[in-house]
């Protein structure tokens, strides 16, 4: 709403950056989280051992990338149960670059519910 009212293109980057913060900061503090119950042997010999090979910089990595781009959630420890978050960042900038491109076109609230629409049959199919 902010880019609709000043019009100001750091109203939308400043967005998807903070989108990305408010998004990243949660996902490192629980892996972090994750990552000393695991060390500790809170969940058992079983996740023990899928963690052998984790190093902190994992945790670090993972957090900061590998959430993002997508986890193999049968190989490994913690990015597969976050694989909604990488669509709901990718989701979030192509709103930015729809309401940015749309915003001088007086028809836009019928391309808006287009969208929505083809969206909501996409998943109904």
């Amino acid at each position: 709403m902010n880019f609709f009212k000043t019009g100001r293109a750091t109203a939308y980057t400043g967005g998807a950056f903070r989108r990305y913060l408010r998004l990243m900061i949660p996902v490192l503090v629980t892996f972090s989280l994750m990552y000393f119950f695991l060390r500790v042997d809170a969940y058992g010999d079983s996740a023990q051992k899928k963690l052998n090979k984790k190093m902190w910089t994992d945790v670090f990595f993972d957090g900061l990338f590998g959430v993002w781009i997508g986890g193999d959630g049968a190989n490994d420890t913690w990015t597969g149960v976050t694989w909604t978050l990488g669509i709901e960042l990718i989701a979030t900038f192509w709103v930015y670059l729809t309401a940015q491109t749309l915003r001088e076109y007086q028809g836009r609230q019928y391309i808006y519910l287009t969208m929505i629409l083809t969206i909501l049959l996409i998943n109904l199919i």
